[in-house]
């Protein structure tokens, strides 16, 4: 990774988009939105000049990232990026944009004050020289995440909508589902709004890990949750369908503990459960071990209360691993085996459902397998559609 100190956003192309994230990488912690970011930048770097201003630091880490310079312009194998380590940093990057020609931005939230609000109130008072804003929730806007940190949620909306800070920008929904929030949230209604999915990431096919899953199979089912440990989640529905199950079962649980207090209630749930279940909480996974841990799952579980999109079920089916979900995901009306859909708040549903899948036989579980990766390989063939309604969203003048 180098960096530049004299860097320039004066790019000659009149494709320049500034990426505003709070998370980034070689973050990884934060999920899916990293790994969309990505996709995105990777995807059109021959169309488009990217920069990407996100935080120095990974979710929950009070560390900086280890080889970076903070707020100066590092040099990544995926875009320019500034590590914003400081309200110093900050306003000189608004500073170096305010030197530039027209760009566009592309935010990732809508409440955070550095990566969204900042550079959103800046361009509405014409300081900075933007040609247009993209702004993409990320999942925001679906009540369970508005249920965090609720009043202060509300009274920014509020406020926001009274000095019309949202007028002329340019809606970025995941899902259909999340469109409608937006309309139902922003008054007047957004002029515009372009519904498209997250870019996929491209897994080649592999016959050995449907072998390495009927090899694990054959001793215990394991279940993989990997999310983060957090009330939206929903990981305890899950614990909870397990009283329940009498065949042996290893339940490995992925992900950061971002509510310490959640994580506590799920720790008192997993103890309490028969000896024929294990559970291990094994931390945040590394991106570079996922295909291990799907070629050892029978079933990846995701209950979670509701997802823009989610990246882990893409990847799961793509590691041909059936997938047990919550009903208020873009996946929820997939009509298929490999995909089946709980209600995340009835345990009933997820026990007889995991009931029903540890039950099939080796030669019915291999089909559902070779189902999931079918369903992966129909979703990325949508491609071509995403990369010219991806370049219309972000480069149109509408």
């Amino acid at each position: 990774m180098s960096v530049n100190s004299s860097f320039s956003l004066s790019s000659k192309s009149s494709n320049q988009i500034i990426i505003w994230a709070r998370y980034f990488y070689p973050g990884f912690r934060a999920g899916g939105p990293i790994l969309s970011l990505s996709n995105l930048c990777n995807l059109f770097s021959e169309k488009c000049d990217f920069c990407v201003v996100t935080q120095a630091r990974d979710s929950g880490d009070p560390s900086m990232f280890p080889n970076i310079i903070p707020d100066l312009v590092n040099y990544t194998s995926i875009a320019p990026t500034i590590y914003i380590a400081s309200l110093t940093g900050l306003f000189r990057t608004f500073a170096l944009i305010l030197r530039s020609r027209k760009s566009i931005f592309y935010l990732n939230s809508i409440f955070s004050l550095p990566f969204s609000i900042l550079p959103l109130l800046l361009y509405k008072i014409q300081l900075l020289p933007v040609r247009r804003v993209v702004l993409c929730p990320r999942g925001e806007l679906f009540a369970s995440a508005l249920q965090s940190s609720f009043l202060r949620k509300k009274v920014y909306l509020q406020v926001a909508q009274s000095f019309n800070l949202y007028q002329n920008v340019h809606w970025h929904a995941t899902s259909d589902q999340e469109a409608e929030l937006i309309h139902k949230i922003f008054k007047p209604a957004p002029r515009f709004i372009s519904i498209i999915s997250n870019i996929p990431s491209s897994i080649p096919p592999s016959l050995t890990i449907c072998e390495g899953k009927l090899a694990f199979r054959a001793n215990s089912s394991r279940l993989v949750f990997a999310s983060r440990v957090l009330p939206h989640k929903n990981l305890l529905i899950v614990l909870e369908a397990l009283k329940v199950i009498s065949s042996p079962i290893v339940l490995d649980i992925y992900g950061p503990i971002e509510d310490k207090n959640y994580y506590q209630r799920c720790l008192t749930e997993s103890n309490g459960l028969p000896s024929n279940i294990s559970v291990a909480f094994n931390g945040a996974f590394l991106p570079q071990n996922i295909k291990t841990i799907f070629t050892q799952a029978t079933v990846l579980v995701h209950p979670s209360l509701s997802e823009n999109y989610c990246h882990t079920i893409v990847q799961a089916l793509a590691y041909y691993t059936p997938t047990l979900i919550g009903t208020n995901t873009p996946w929820s009306n997939h009509s298929c085996d490999a995909i089946t859909t709980c209600d995340p708040l009835d345990p009933r549903q997820w026990s007889d459902s995991i009931r029903k899948i540890i039950s099939l036989s080796q030669y019915e579980y291999l089909s559902i397998c070779y189902k999931a990766r079918s369903l992966y390989e129909s979703h990325i063939s949508s491609l071509s559609y995403l990369k010219r309604d991806y370049l219309s969203m972000l480069l149109s003048d509408n």
